[in-house]
């Protein structure tokens, strides 16, 4: 089972936002964030994607160039 704390770690060792996103929905986890969870994970620079992801495994996230990483031109 991933955490939050795993997410947040993924995200500062420099992976896509789509290997984030492949291992949740690997899962099949969906996270029930709190109010201090979502400012943690904003705070650790995690993305839109991955927190939409995060919120419903089941949808596909809105492609979004804000705070997305490893983006190319």
């Amino acid at each position: 089972m991933m955490t939050v704390d795993d997410v947040i770690r993924l995200s500062k060792a420099g992976l896509s936002d789509e290997v984030i996103i492949q291992q949740i929905k690997k899962k099949g986890q969906r996270f029930d964030l709190s109010t201090d969870q979502l400012v943690q994970l904003k705070s650790a620079s995690v993305s839109e994607r991955v927190i939409q992801v995060m919120i419903d495994p089941t949808k596909d996230p809105a492609p979004s160039s804000y705070g997305q990483k490893n983006r190319t031109v």
